[in-house]
């Protein structure tokens, strides 16, 4: 099947997206409290949301669904576990930029984001670093 160079087809589909059987929605502004922040290395690291919030987020789904749906229903995940590992071994520290993923309830199944380019900043910070790592004494036999 030839979708792509003129035919009866490729008029048919953009018939449909010109019906608003597909929409879109934007959300020009996803607060932080929107957001979860995953990170498997809470015993030696702490992570800070810097971002504030997502702006110009697009939904794309049926139109009964993007009427329907708001910014509370949204998560915005970022997950550490996909951080960049320096030499040394460990995460990069200071503020480090992640892509998200978005979930969505399941009721809206139809539903997709608009974009892969969304992204938040986390400052990652060493709980102990090296030069503060708490230090044990042992008594010397003497």
């Amino acid at each position: 099947e030839d979708f792509g160079h003129g035919n009866g087809q490729y008029i048919t589909y953009m018939n449909i997206f010109s019906n608003s059987i597909i929409d879109e929605k934007k959300f020009d502004s996803i607060a932080a409290s929107r957001f979860t922040v995953k990170n498997p290395y809470s015993s030696k690291y702490s992570a800070e949301l810097v971002t504030q919030a997502l702006n110009d987020v697009i939904l794309i789904g049926p139109e009964k669904d993007i009427e329907k749906i708001t910014a509370d229903e949204l998560t915005i995940d970022i997950d550490l576990s996909k951080s960049a590992i320096s030499d040394t071994g460990k995460i990069n520290t200071g503020i480090v930029t992640y892509k998200v993923s978005f979930i969505l309830p399941p009721k809206y199944k139809n539903v997709w984001v608009y974009g892969d380019d969304y992204s938040a900043d986390v400052n990652i910070s060493e709980l102990y670093p090296a030069e503060t790592m708490p230090q044990t004494t042992q008594a010397v036999n003497q």
